[in-house]
């Protein structure tokens, strides 16, 4: 584990590393946090320094001022065909967080939308489940947010019916009822 200077820093786009979205980086660099950026996985090649994994990272640390350097596990390359092996390893037995484990850190963290859509389905008497089979519990709570945010009283009201109507026929709320 080592700090290298960001502008030592090489991706391989040549190579393995896919296209870096400019949307993420620029969100990454305007929330930055040293927490969510933990290490950068880096491989030195050639005396050189390449990211197998965390270019967007870097790309959000390049846009900022206030950033020299960056944590890094650093490894000795075997050659490009050992990193691109890393990168593919790396990336691809990660699962992203479901919108369910989602919607519980941001409560967590006191996100407002995220609370209100919380304290509404408490309310309602539903529970949030992965895996919604049973009367009383909702699974879609990206949709939730997304209807939250755009009008709070609406939410309530539609969530109100649609908790009413399932619990009639003893069903979960399913997200083409609450989008309906």
């Amino acid at each position: 584990l080592t700090w290298i200077n960001k502008h030592e820093l090489r991706v391989d786009s040549d190579h393995y590393q896919r296209n870096s979205n400019a949307t993420k980086v620029i969100k990454l660099a305007a929330e930055w946090s040293w927490l969510a950026c933990g290490a950068l996985i880096v491989a030195r090649r050639n005396d050189q320094y390449w990211v197998i994994d965390g270019q967007h990272r870097l790309y959000g640390a390049l846009r900022r001022s206030d950033i020299a350097d960056l944590p890094c596990v650093l490894f000795e390359s075997s050659g490009i065909e050992g990193e691109a092996s890393g990168f593919l390893l790396s990336n691809t037995n990660r699962k992203p967080i479901t919108a369910v484990q989602k919607q519980k850190a941001l409560v967590t963290c006191k996100d407002e939308i995220a609370c209100f859509v919380q304290d509404t389905i408490d309310k309602l008497g539903l529970k949030i489940a992965e895996a919604a089979h049973n009367q009383g519990q909702i699974k879609c709570v990206s949709s939730c947010i997304r209807r939250a945010t755009e009008d709070r009283s609406a939410f309530v009201k539609a969530l109100s019916l649609c908790a009413t109507l399932c619990k009639k026929d003893g069903i979960p709320i399913p997200e083409r009822v609450l989008d309906g």
